[in-house]
């Protein structure tokens, strides 16, 4: 694919992957994913049960390009739904799903694990914590079920939440600090990534030529 054809976010993204600045989670105020232990066959298999009778969906294969948005999720759901859905470079046991809703598609995210039956993990995090809805958060889904929910979110106070018992990823003395915000940040939740093989914030995680396209068309 020639670099034409990506349009402005694309172009942007190329640039930062190819920049020698390692972060390329940086280049974002707020960002989400959920990462599935599974293959990528699995999850082709229980994509293509669900949308392919649907004339509003299109799913392809294709090079990932982070081609969502600039710097943060469109706000509400009036845009088209995309999401990608491929294994990053630097850990093969997982598949990561990134999409451009806010809330990460978190209702897809909870079918695919419910229908497999296996592990996941969803992260959002917000590096400007003076934008109205910061939120630091992630889930966890264990054998198909929501087991653990974290999150410090702005609403418009900051307000620390947690459900279901830690993990072992987890430093549950954070979520002792007098400052809500800092109980959960997006410096913490990148320490979780990276107890879990997940390092976000090397470009070698983000290249895969063979991902999924799923995006609704219509």
């Amino acid at each position: 694919m020639r670099m034409e054809t990506y349009g402005r976010i694309g172009m942007e993204m190329v640039a930062a992957l190819k920049s020698n600045r390692m972060n390329f989670i940086e280049n974002f105020e707020v960002f989400g994913f959920t990462c599935f232990r599974a293959t990528i066959n699995e999850i082709e298999e229980v994509l293509k049960d669900k949308f392919d009778a649907n004339v509003k969906y299109e799913m392809k294969k294709k090079s990932f390009l982070f081609d969502l948005y600039l710097k943060r999720p469109p706000k509400g759901g009036a845009h088209l739904i995309k999401a990608y859905f491929f294994v990053p470079g630097s850990n093969s046991s997982m598949v990561v799903m990134v999409t451009n809703y806010n809330d990460e598609w978190q209702t897809l995210a909870n079918y695919i694990a419910n229908e497999l039956k296996l592990d996941a993990f969803s992260f959002h995090m917000t590096s400007d914590l003076n934008i109205s809805d910061a939120r630091n958060s992630f889930t966890h889904w264990a054998n198909g079920n929501k087991a653990r929910v974290v999150y410090a979110m702005k609403d418009p106070k900051w307000i620390f939440y947690e459900e279901g018992d830690p993990l072992w990823l987890e430093n549950i003395e954070f979520y002792k600090r007098k400052i809500i915000k800092d109980r959960l940040n997006h410096n913490i939740l990148i320490s979780y990534c990276e107890k879990l093989n997940l390092n976000i914030t090397e470009k070698s995680f983000w290249k895969n030529n063979d991902a999924i396209l799923l995006e609704k068309i219509s």
